[in-house]
């Protein structure tokens, strides 16, 4: 197997880092910045998928180019960075800092157990087009071009970025119902594209997965949160992004290990159905009033 060259570079426009003032826990923020900051992880997603399958189909030497400007990119937010203003007050301790620390509070135990289905399903989905969609593309339709697969990962972050745009005043128990309903039933009409080799379908489906992605990504984090004292909030969001990254990476990786051996077009079968279940199963044990929050804002993680 042998990825799409725009993949390693499918985030290569700068976003900004979530802070603890942008998931409300500074309430000076204002409205439009709190948006803001929820828009960059799927804005920067969407137009460096776009960007860098641009660059990989017409540009020449794509190998270096593109990482070339993915390095001018990064100089260029380091000095922008470097020249605003501290907000934090210095003190001691910037070692001890950076080791772990996870803890979740006992009231918020049972609902992120609840919440745990569908959070893996959403980010592990976002891992498998991230990776291997352009790929899965490239087998199931025989369009070979790079743009291909960069417009249908871009199709995919774009939708999510509508979805978060959409349902930020939704309650939240809503936008998580929302959410599952969305990527299970995306995710099928998918599959059926991939094995109909329908270009149209797969694309059906992307845009309707995405959907279920931006909500099932930002529903979960606007349950939790208000469970949590302010104390008690950095602990969960640090437990709640290891769970997170662990199903962006993991997954994906060892499909990608078993691809020479099964196959890509089968492994999407399996990792789909996967998906499928376990964001139904989320459903099926969500209680039927999840806590609606009234004074936390979320603003996503900008490594999704």
């Amino acid at each position: 197997m042998s990825a799409p060259k725009p993949l390693p570079v499918v985030d290569c426009v700068p976003r900004l880092r979530v802070k603890p003032c942008a998931l409300g826990l500074n309430s000076r923020l204002t409205d439009r910045q709190r948006l803001f900051n929820s828009m960059t992880i799927f804005t920067g997603l969407t137009f460096g998928a776009l960007g860098a399958s641009a660059l990989a189909t017409y540009a020449p030497q794509p190998e270096q180019l593109i990482f070339a400007a993915l390095l001018v990119a990064s100089v260029i937010e380091a000095l922008a960075l470097w020249r605003m203003p501290e907000t934090a007050e210095r003190r001691r301790g910037a070692l001890a800092s950076l080791r772990p620390q996870l803890s979740v509070p006992p009231q918020a135990r049972r609902p992120l157990a609840r919440l745990t289905p569908v959070n893996i399903a959403a980010w592990a989905l976002g891992g498998f087009y991230l990776s291997l969609m352009p790929s899965l593309v490239r087998v199931a339709t025989g369009l070979v071009s790079p743009i291909i697969g960069g417009a249908v990962v871009a199709a995919f972050m774009g939708t999510a970025l509508v979805a978060v745009l959409t349902s930020r005043t939704w309650p939240a128990g809503r936008v998580v119902v929302v959410g599952i309903v969305l990527l299970a039933l995306g995710v099928a009409v998918t599959l059926a594209g991939v094995h109909l080799q329908m270009v149209s379908l797969l694309l059906l489906g992307t845009v309707i997965a995405g959907f279920g992605q931006g909500c099932a990504c930002s529903g979960p984090l606007r349950s939790l949160l208000p469970l949590a004292a302010a104390d008690e909030r950095a602990g969960l969001l640090s437990a709640f992004y290891v769970e997170c990254y662990l199903a962006l990476s993991l997954p994906a990786l060892l499909v990608g290990l078993l691809v020479p051996v099964v196959g890509l077009p089968i492994l999407s079968y399996i990792y789909g159905t996967a998906v499928l279940l376990l964001a139904i199963s989320s459903l099926i044990v969500m209680e039927p009033q999840e806590p609606e929050p009234t004074d936390v804002v979320v603003a996503l993680d900008s490594r999704h």
